[in-house]
C-alpha cells in the first residue's frame, strides 16, 4: 500500500473520530484541509540565476518546448506547469492578472513578454502568473514552477526578476541604503510586487537550485554559484542542486561528477544533493531518438571526417564549418548535421557517434545528460 493511500486512510478514521467528538468544530477543518495537500500535487519550483537553463530544465523534463525560451530576458512572471487540457489548443496558456482577471492566451501573447523595453514591461506589470496546461504523465503528481532569475536585467536596475523569485519563496528584498527609486514604471512594479509577497502563499514543496555555466572547473566558483542561487532560503530536505549546461566546457564535463560530490559535501545543510545535468544533450537525445534516419546520416558524415582533422575542426562552430582539402564531407552536410542543436551539444553527440554505434551513443549521451540520476532522485523525493 503506497505511503499516500495508508496518510489518507489515517486521516478518514481522524475525521470520523471527530465528529463525535467535542473538538469537531474546532478541528475537522484544518484536517479536511490536510487531506486536500496529500491528495493535491506536489509544487516543486526551479529557480536560479538568469540564462542559468531554468527554462530549457523544465522543458527537458517535459519532454518539449513549452517554457519560454530565448536569446532575451522574458519579463518577471512565474509560470505554473499543471496536469490538464485547455479549451481552446490556440490559447493553451491561462494569464492570471493582478486585477483577478484570468484570461487564455496564445503563444504570440508569450512572445510578446520577451524583451525588457517599457512597453513589455508595463504589459507584464498587470500579470500574477501563467499556468500552462498539459496532457503530461509526471505532472499528475507535480506541479513544476519555473520562476524568474535572481539576477535578470529588466529595467535598468536588473531588479524586477529578483524581487519576483523572492516573493514566491516569501521572502522581502531591503531596499539598499541610498537606492535611488528610478523610473516611475520600475517603482510601481516594485510595489506591486512587495503586495505579491502578501497575496503568494510559500507554495513549493521541494526546490531544484540551477547553477549555470561556470567557466572553470573548480569547487570554490560551483559554490559560490550556489551560495548565491539557495542563500539562506532552502532546507535539505526539499532542496535540490544542478549544475546546469555542463557540456559547455570540457573540463566541467569531465570532472563533473566530483565537483557535484564535492559541493554537495560542503552544502549538505542547504542542499540535499547535487546533480550535474545538461539539458541540450538531454533534449537532443529525445529529438535524435525520434529520428534515426538523420542520426544514422550524422554519423556517417561524422566518421568520414579525418581523426587528424576532427578534433581541430570541432574547436568551434567557426572553424567546423570552413573548407578543408583534407575533409571529404561537404560544408552543407555538416552545417545540416549540427542544425537545431546547441555547438556544444552537438560536439559531444559527434564524438560519441565515432567512437560506437547510434544505440551506444545514444547511451552514452543520456549518462552525459544527467537526467536519468535526476529523474529517479525526483521520483524518489515524490
Amino acid at each position: 500500500m503506497e505511503l499516500q493511500e495508508v496518510t489518507l486512510q489515517a486521516i478518514d478514521r481522524t475525521l470520523l473520530f471527530l465528529e463525535k467528538s467535542p473538538w469537531n468544530g474546532l478541528l475537522s477543518g484544518r484536517v479536511e484541509s490536510l487531506k486536500k495537500q496529500v491528495t493535491d500535487p506536489c509544487v516543486l519550483a526551479v529557480a536560479g540565476r538568469v540564462k542559468a537553463g531554468k527554462s530549457t530544465l523544465v522543458n527537458a523534463l517535459l519532454g518539449g518546448e513549452f517554457s519560454p525560451t530565448g536569446n532575451t530576458e522574458t519579463t518577471a512572471t512565474i509560470n505554473y506547469f499543471r496536469y490538464g487540457v485547455p479549451d481552446d489548443p490556440g490559447r493553451p496558456v491561462l494569464c492570471v492578472w493582478r486585477n483577478g482577471r484570468r484570461t487564455w492566451e496564445s503563444r504570440s501573447f508569450l512572445e510578446s513578454l520577451q524583451g525588457n523595453d517599457e512597453a513589455t514591461l508595463r504589459k507584464a506589470e498587470g500579470i500574477h502568473h501563467l499556468e500552462f496546461y498539459l496532457q503530461h504523465p509526471d505532472l499528475q503528481q507535480v506541479t513544476l514552477v519555473d520562476t524568474p532569475g535572481t539576477d535578470a536585467i529588466v529595467g535598468a536596475d536588473g531588479e524586477t526578476h529578483e524581487q519576483t523569485t523572492d516573493q514566491f519563496f516569501r521572502t522581502e528584498k531591503k531596499e539598499k541604503a541610498g537606492d535611488e527609486p528610478g523610473n516611475p514604471l520600475r517603482t510601481e512594479m516594485r510595489k506591486r510586487q512587495s503586495q505579491q509577497t502578501v497575496e503568494i502563499t510559500d507554495t513549493a514543496d521541494a526546490v531544484i537550485y540551477l547553477v549555470g555555466q561556470v567557466a572553470h572547473a573548480t569547487n570554490l566558483e560551483f559554490l559560490q554559484e550556489f551560495q548565491h542561487a539557495a542563500s539562506g532560503r532552502t532546507r535539505a530536505l526539499n532542496a535540490v542542486g544542478v549544475m546546469s549546461k555542463v557540456d559547455q566546457h570540457d573540463e566541467v564535463m569531465k570532472q563533473r561528477h566530483v565537483l557535484a560530490a564535492a559541493v554537495a559535501e560542503k552544502l549538505s545543510g542547504e542542499l540535499n544533493t547535487v546533480v550535474p545535468v545538461s539539458a541540450a544533450l538531454a533534449t537532443a537525445v529525445r529529438v535524435l531518438s525520434a529520428d534515426k534516419p538523420r542520426l544514422e546520416k550524422i554519423r556517417e558524415a561524422m566518421l568520414e571526417i579525418p581523426e587528424s582533422r576532427f578534433e581541430r575542426m570541432v574547436a568551434s562552430d567557426r572553424t567546423f564549418l570552413r573548407e578543408y582539402e583534407d575533409c571529404p564531407v561537404s560544408v552543407e552536410r555538416r552545417r545540416a548535421c549540427m542544425e537545431g542543436m546547441p555547438w556544444r551539444a552537438f560536439v559531444a553527440i559527434a564524438r560519441e557517434l565515432r567512437a560506437g554505434s547510434t544505440a551506444e551513443a545514444l547511451d552514452r549521451i543520456q549518462e552525459m545528460s544527467g537526467f536519468t540520476a535526476l529523474r529517479a532522485l525526483l521520483d524518489n523525493h515524490f
